[in-house]
């Protein structure tokens, strides 16, 4: 998934980094200024939930764009990711097109 979702993004322009867990993502968002993080929730280590929760607990973060990316539509994942602090949720398999207008209706603000 992480291949396609670089592939997509970069094809319509985008610089993509990717980190394997949610402390990486942390460590990343440290070194390098991002417009948006496609936030894996099932992410080893330090999932994507408590990665979120972790952004937004710092200042310089708390604006961020994050779109919560799952295998799982479960009834009340959605909410729980909003809860957590993500802009938006969206589930696998990524409409291409919809992730697009996601992030540049996001990114508008």
């Amino acid at each position: 998934m992480q291949a396609l979702l670089r592939h997509i993004l970069r094809r319509e322009g985008a610089h993509v980094e990717v980190a394997g867990d949610g402390e990486q993502a942390l460590l990343q968002l440290a070194r390098e200024r991002f417009d948006a993080v496609l936030m894996d929730v099932s992410m080893p280590r330090l999932n994507g939930m408590a990665a979120t929760r972790a952004i937004r607990d710092r200042p310089q973060w708390r604006e961020l764009i994050i779109v919560g990316i799952s295998a799982h539509a479960m009834a009340g994942d959605r909410e729980a990711c909003l809860d957590a602090g993500m802009n938006e949720y969206m589930t696998k398999p990524i409409n291409r097109d919809a992730l697009v207008a996601t992030l540049c209706r996001l990114l508008e603000h």
